[in-house]
Order: C-alpha cells, then structure tokens, then sequence
C-alpha cells in the first residue's frame, strides 16, 4: 500500500468485514483478508479488476453513483446494496465509502467498507412471519410490556374481548381481567418476569361490554436480545387466552357423546391414552405439549403453536 494508506494498514488488515480499496476509476487496488474469505476470490483474482466485479449487473449503477458521491467529497454512509460471490451467491451489505488522500491532501483512491446484514435480513423475514402467526392465531393472544401495560395483540383478541386493538394497547392488561382477578394476573406477570413459563392456568377476562369469559391460558416470557441476537433479558409477556367458552360451544354443536370420542381419539393419537383424567401439574412440560395438539386436532383449530 502506499504511504497515503500508512495510518489505515493495521485497521485494513483485521477489519472483520471486507474492505476493498479502489483507485479513482474504480479498479480494485488492495483488499483484506475478510473480503477474500466473504467473496472467494484471491487478492491476485481481484486487484486490478473493477469493483462491479462483485457487484450484480442491476446494481452496477449505484456502485458508478456512490463512487461518484465520494470522489466529490460527500459522506456515504450505510447504503443498502449487495455483493456477489465468485460462486454466485448474492450477499446483502451495507456499504460505507471512505475518501483516502496522500499527505497533500489529494484524492488517491476510495476504501469501500461492506458490512454483511445477511442475518439481519434472515431475522427481519422471520420476524414477518412470525408477526403472520400472531395475528392469524386462532386463540386470543395479548403482548403486555413488563410493567403490565398491552403493547400488541392479535385479531382473535379482538374479537374475543370486544376491543379494537388501538382502544387497548397502552392500557394496563387489568383492563381486561376482573377485579378479582387482578392479584393473579400481578402473580403471572411476576412469575413470567422470573424467568418461569405459565402454562394451564384457569382464569377470566372481561369483554368490553362486561362480559365475563372464562379461559384456560398461560403467559411466556419474551426475550429481549442484544445487537449479537443473544438473549439478556425479557422484554414482555404474550398472554395467551383460550376461552372455555369455545370448548363448550364445540361440544354443544357435536354432541357430548361425540366430542368425547374425538377427544380421546385425539388423545391417543399424540400418546396419551390413559391420562385423559389427570390434571395440568401431574403432566410433564412435553406431555402438556401434547394435550395442545390433541386439543388441535380434536377441535379442528386453523393454527396451533409447537414448541419442538
């Protein structure tokens, strides 16, 4: 490298995300140890080739525009665009160009720093989908923060409890629990807070008409994750309500008789015949599982959660 580059040798060489330096004309002139390992070319395949080299025909003009940007002394900060390996596979960056000057001060070349955000867009999909789940789910589920106040809830909440969901996010979950129940709903929350995943729980909620419903739910714990995806912490409580009333309703329309033998068919299909007369706390944490997907299966439900 040149002594226009002295000051940058040691950052360039153990930067962990690829760094490429071109000259003014957008020819590689130098890359790190990083960018041969992301991209799979070796350092003699790339110096003196352009920079579009690793860049999709599609974005060939942003690469000319953002080049163009920094030559002319302006900032170009965490731009959103992509790489492509020697094998083809496309690679979502956010790239960052630096303006490199001898000891004159005139323009000698251009550093491109291109942080890999493949994670981060692995995460962002799934967040979608799992937004997806949420709002399909077929039983009632509301997101309080840790202080006890809603801060989401899904459509089936909705239409359970009477509320629109802006009438009800920002208020304290107590909204739609009883006053009597108001000191269990404090214990769930503590309990959740804790680290402890509330499962079975019989409870009540309260319509916004003043409707009392019966449900049989439970409360787990969200986490809370730092800037490496690792979770330090919990970030809320999903309330999850399924109303008794539903079950009742199911049995009405089938008959007793008949609601029995799906149950138990179910029962046996995921193997737990035989303990169709116990209760929740005699269960292991897999066999209570279970009783959820037999509960799906007897009932037909249109979405059910696992935890596998």
């Amino acid at each position: 490298m040149s002594s226009g580059f002295t000051k940058l040798e040691v950052v360039f060489r153990d930067a962990t995300d690829p760094i490429l330096i071109e000259d003014l004309d957008g020819i590689v002139i130098d890359v790190n140890e990083q960018a041969v390992r992301t991209y799979g070319f070796a350092r003699e395949e790339l110096i003196g080739q352009p920079i579009k080299t690793i860049v999709p025909p599609e974005r060939h003009s942003q690469a000319d525009e953002l080049l163009a940007l920094c030559r002319s002394g302006e900032q170009v900060r965490d731009v959103e665009g992509v790489r492509i390996t020697r094998a083809g596979k496309r690679v979502p960056v956010l790239l960052s160009l630096s303006l490199l000057k001898d000891d004159k001060g005139a323009a000698t070349a251009v550093a491109t720093f291109a942080k890999d955000i493949t994670s981060l867009r692995q995460s962002e999909a799934e967040a979608k989908r799992l937004s997806r789940v949420f709002m399909d789910a077929a039983d009632p589920i509301v997101i309080e923060d840790l202080s006890g106040n809603v801060i989401n809830l899904n459509r089936e909440a909705e239409r359970d409890y009477g509320w629109q969901r802006d009438d009800l996010i920002g208020k304290p979950i107590k909204t739609i629990v009883p006053e009597s129940r108001h000191s269990q709903a404090d214990e769930i929350l503590a309990r959740c807070k804790a680290g402890e995943e509330v499962r079975n729980v019989e409870g009540l909620r309260i319509t916004r008409d003043g409707t009392e419903l019966p449900v049989l739910g439970g409360a787990n714990g969200l986490a809370l994750l730092d800037d490496d995806a690792l979770a330090v912490g919990t970030a809320g409580v999903a309330d999850i309500g399924y109303p008794v009333e539903h079950q009742h309703g199911w049995q009405r329309q089938l008959g007793v008789a008949r609601a029995e033998k799906l149950a138990m068919a179910a029962l046996e299909q995921v193997g737990l015949k035989g303990w169709e007369d116990s209760f929740p706390e005699q269960l292991s944490g897999g066999m209570q599982q279970r009783v959820g997907l037999a509960r799906a299966f007897a009932t037909d439900l249109r979405l059910c959660f696992a935890s596998i």
